[in-house]
């Protein structure tokens, strides 16, 4: 039975994914367009959520811990179209990350308020949030709430600059903690055991956003738009 906090999280996640879908609506003949030069397309912006091909977030989560936390080393600046996904239509991008999406939440309906504090140690939050010991929760809002909402903001910039139909209406700041500073990328994730870093293995988990998140006494860093980069893949020695 899920608790209160991943209803929470359910309700907030329901309505960044209907903030996404409301701005690709009609953007199919436009999945290969981007707002400027050198900007991420419509279909680079969804393969970024969809994070890697190979990508199994729940595999990644499974591996916080209360105790011996994981790393989670989170290398910006990493985008991939792959042969594949270069046929993929609007309909299998938004299938796709629907049916990840279940999968997180299916898992998360699992855990109990104890487990639900499991952690992963993730260095560059420290610099953003002031901590690197990131709950499920939270890294689960980053994903499903904050990341597609901020895309979404990136997606209607690409609407307008196709002249692609109504500005549709964003969600707005609505007090409390918001999300990472405009355009911070998160990018590839690479996960290891705390005990044994040299396993680490690549994982290119993509996340990017552009709204600014707040506790006490830390703000979540500014950088530039989402630009088209080269794969970067990393590993945690």
């Amino acid at each position: 039975m899920a608790t209160t906090t991943v209803n929470e999280l359910r309700t907030k996640s329901d309505a960044a994914s209907a903030n996404l879908e409301r701005q690709l609506r009609g953007m199919e003949p436009h999945l290969d367009r981007s707002e400027a030069p050198g900007q991420w397309t419509v279909r680079e912006v969804l393969c970024h959520l969809l994070f890697a091909p190979d990508f199994e977030p729940v595999a990644l989560l499974r591996t916080f811990a209360p105790t011996d936390l994981p790393v989670v080393e989170i290398t910006p600046g990493v985008v991939a179209v792959t042969p594949a996904r270069k046929g993929m239509t609007l309909r299998q991008f938004e299938d796709a990350l629907q049916a990840q999406r279940r999968q997180v939440f299916a898992y998360l309906e699992t855990l109990s308020d104890a487990e639900l504090q499991r952690m992963a140690r993730i260095p560059l939050f420290k610099q953003l949030m002031g901590t690197d010991e990131i709950t499920v929760p939270v890294f689960v809002g980053a994903m499903f709430d904050y990341h597609w909402n901020d895309h979404a903001g990136q997606i209607a910039k690409i609407r307008r600059a196709a002249g692609g139909g109504l500005r549709l209406a964003q969600r707005g700041a609505q007090g409390g903690d918001r999300a990472p500073g405009p355009d911070q990328d998160f990018d590839a994730i690479v996960w290891s055991s705390a005990a044994s870093a040299s396993g680490a293995v690549t994982l290119g988990l993509w996340l990017a956003s552009s709204s600014t998140y707040s506790q006490p006494g830390s703000r979540w860093a500014r950088s530039a738009n989402c630009r088209k980069r080269s794969p970067g893949p990393s590993r945690v020695q």
